[in-house]
């Protein structure tokens, strides 16, 4: 499952990283995979600012959390230009923290790449949502378990909404996920190129859980892939947002996290979180299985920390197009601008119809990835 995030902030954060080395060579170096943009740099700066007697921090930001978890698989950092290294003062060395999506979590538990990290340590676990806390408890299989070991800590989230252009929908405005059905809007309709994201939207349609197992068997559902493959132009997880915007298709389904920037360039479009449900994604910091330079223990947990003390969970929530998950239970003492925002917080409602999309066991998986298959391949 891919996505993006908005492109910013990357000079800010390679000229942090510079400063921060000529800070003291003797102390030890944190090296940090970071999703490009998830982070302000006003929020990254003062996090240097705390740590500066503990450790140098070295922030290397990628454009995709696929590149990321590719950089945890190779056990290093990224290759820079030789100009980026003479920024950066000193050779690359394995990141000690990163950011992984919770789509990648359970094939890094797997492979052995991430560590558990013990949440009883950190100030702050007990306030994130149980659905937040529950995401990250896995086996040793990174399959769902109540008493599994923490892999993550999640410090934002998005959500999968329907964009749509205004002038295509003069009179009702999209609210659920029924407007992909309707016959008006057949061939005119973007949609990720993800079984799990599709499948699992047809069955908020259809009333089931986005994790149904057995999904061969529910009444409707294969009905319902059908007809809702014959209503679409074009599949992308990364170039769905373009042709929307040239007028090519009237509607999208896409993440909050690439939608909510575009809205501010553009005034054409709207977006809607679907008033049945949505699926929801998370960005978590795990901990990289690496031989890392010695680095305090205490240091990982000021890092987790930081991004969860309320206010800087509000301020991540402002200055980027994500929601930090510690202001899902504060509503009430959260900025009118955050609160109102149905598409960065949507109502309780909302949210408690919502899910992850969590591991499938190895015989569910072939049952969704035969259905996405027959559904692309039958009916052209």
């Amino acid at each position: 499952m891919k996505r993006r995030s908005l492109l910013v902030g990357s000079g800010a954060l390679l000229l942090a990283s510079a400063l921060s080395g000529c800070q003291g060579n003797r102390l030890p170096m944190l090296p940090v995979a970071l999703l490009d943009g998830s982070v302000p740099p006003i929020l990254l700066s003062e996090l240097q600012e705390q740590l500066t007697e503990q450790v140098r921090l070295r922030v290397f930001p990628l454009e995709t959390l696929s590149r990321i978890y590719d950089l945890l698989e190779r056990g290093g950092v990224p290759r820079v230009s030789f100009i980026r290294r003479l920024f950066q003062w000193q050779a690359p060395v394995p990141s000690q923290v990163a950011t992984l999506g919770d789509a990648w979590l359970t094939s890094a538990i797997r492979k052995n790449l991430i560590t558990p990290i013990d949440p009883e340590a950190l100030d702050g676990w007990d306030q994130l949502p149980e659905l937040w806390r529950s995401l990250v408890q896995r086996d040793e299989q990174g399959m769902m378990a109540e008493d599994g070991s923490v892999w993550g800590a999640p410090y934002r989230w998005g959500m999968l909404a329907i964009v749509y252009r205004k002038d295509r929908f003069p009179d009702e405005r999209p609210t659920d996920w029924e407007v992909l059905w309707r016959d008006d809007l057949a061939r005119r309709i973007a949609l990720p190129d993800s079984a799990r994201a599709v499948i699992g939207l047809t069955l908020k349609y259809q009333g089931y859980s986005a994790n149904a197992p057995d999904i061969d068997r529910l009444s409707g559902m294969q009905d319902a892939l059908a007809a809702l493959h014959q209503q679409v132009r074009l599949y992308s997880s990364d170039a769905y947002l373009q042709p929307l915007v040239l007028g090519d298709v009237s509607l999208a389904v896409g993440w909050t996290t690439d939608i909510l920037p575009v809205l501010k360039r553009d005034p054409r479009l709207a977006a809607v979180i679907p008033a049945s449900g949505t699926l929801l994604t998370a960005d978590l910091w795990v901990k990289p299985n690496t031989e890392p330079t010695p680095m305090p223990e205490e240091v990982l947990q000021n890092w987790i920390e930081f991004f969860w003390r309320p206010v800087n969970a509000v301020r991540l929530s402002l200055l980027s197009p994500v929601a930090s998950p510690v202001v899902v239970n504060r509503r009430d003492g959260l900025p009118d601008s955050l609160r109102s925002n149905s598409l960065l917080l949507p109502i309780s409602s909302i949210l408690d119809e919502s899910e992850f999309l969590l591991p499938l066991e190895p015989a569910t998986a072939e049952i969704y990835s035969n259905q996405w298959q027959t559904m692309r391949s039958e009916n052209p």
